[in-house]
């Protein structure tokens, strides 16, 4: 993609409208005018339905009746503080063939390429062997209601699905280290989220002469104690395939070292623990202490106070046994 490709300039449009659900209906409207505009074949040849005010769901029709195809993504974004940008978030500026903004990964590039893909096909007088829906939604960033619809819609109407495909990863140059070569990084599996509120209570008073522990300092112990540590290290399936695969494309001590985690979820789930970050992710359940509430003045030791903390639940977890 250059910097004077039509494809990036489409991107950069997509990007400048701001559908971000604190700022109302208006842009999500204008958003949809803007694929009208920008995908007239796509809306000329396929049947489109808006279902809820923020779902849009297109059938591609195709040469049998076997099980369709889904392809899913979200042209709502979170917000994004200017004032902790380098430049304005929803710019859309096109650099040497990079276009910068909120939304060009998450998730209006990948709402994209496939309508790029389905506008191109449709030039060139494709019609696939299935049935293929696009489906669309505006509140995904808010766990709003219209990706489900959709799927309840298509459940009703008796569909099921051949294949469905979501957001995921990227191509990324040198997926681990000391490997050679760019990957296509496939998500098979997706964690669970939960979210949990923890309240505590104690004696209010002033704080000019506290009394044992406060709420507060109640909640905060309990941050400290829950971590991600608490949960058991295991390693996917998925994971231990990958590493497989990288190690025959890793050099030097990398090869041997991706080759034995492969044949070892148990070991591979202990040293993607002690890495931390990312890779510990892969392998455990995560908690994360995300909002806190409490509080009246800041002279006042409050009577309750609470805090919130999100999980993403690895596969084979229940909420039961992460709460």
């Amino acid at each position: 993609m250059t910097a004077s490709s039509p494809i990036a300039e489409r991107l950069s449009r997509m990007i400048r409208i701001p559908t971000v659900a604190d700022r109302g209906p208006e842009p999500f409207e204008q958003f949809v005018a803007l694929l009208e505009e920008l995908y007239p074949k796509v809306h000329a040849s396929l049947e489109r339905e808006r279902i809820t005010d923020r779902g849009l769901l297109f059938r591609w029709r195709g040469a049998s009746e076997k099980d369709p195809l889904v392809l899913m993504a979200h042209y709502d974004v979170v917000p994004a503080n200017a004032d902790e940008w380098d430049e304005d978030p929803f710019g859309g500026r096109i650099d040497d063939g990079w276009v910068h903004g909120r939304g060009a990964l998450d998730d209006k590039g990948p709402l994209l390429v496939i309508l790029e893909a389905v506008e191109a096909l449709l030039a060139e007088g494709f019609t696939p062997a299935r049935d293929v829906y696009l489906s669309f939604g505006g509140n995904e960033e808010t766990y709003g209601d219209a990706a489900r619809t959709i799927a309840e819609n298509l459940d009703n109407a008796g569909i099921r699905p051949w294949l469905v495909l979501d957001e995921g990863g990227a191509v990324v140059d040198a997926p681990l280290p000391f490997t050679r070569g760019r990957a296509a990084m496939i998500g098979v599996g997706e964690k669970g989220l939960v979210t949990l509120r923890l309240t505590a209570s104690s004696d209010p008073g002033h704080a000019s002469a506290p009394h044992g522990q406060s709420a507060i300092d109640r909640l905060a112990r309990a941050v400290r104690r829950l971590s991600s540590r608490v949960f058991r290290p295991r390693a996917p399936l998925a994971i231990t395939r990958m590493l497989q695969i990288l190690a025959d494309r890793a050099v030097g001590p990398a090869r041997p070292l991706y080759g034995l985690l492969a044949r070892s979820r148990i070991l591979t789930g202990l040293v993607f623990a002690a890495l931390g970050g990312e890779p510990a992710a892969l392998v455990r359940t995560t908690i994360a202490a995300t909002l806190q509430d409490g509080g009246s003045a800041a002279n006042v030791l409050p009577a309750t106070a609470s805090v919130t903390f999100n999980l993403r639940l690895i596969p084979g977890e229940t909420v039961e046994s992460a709460a």
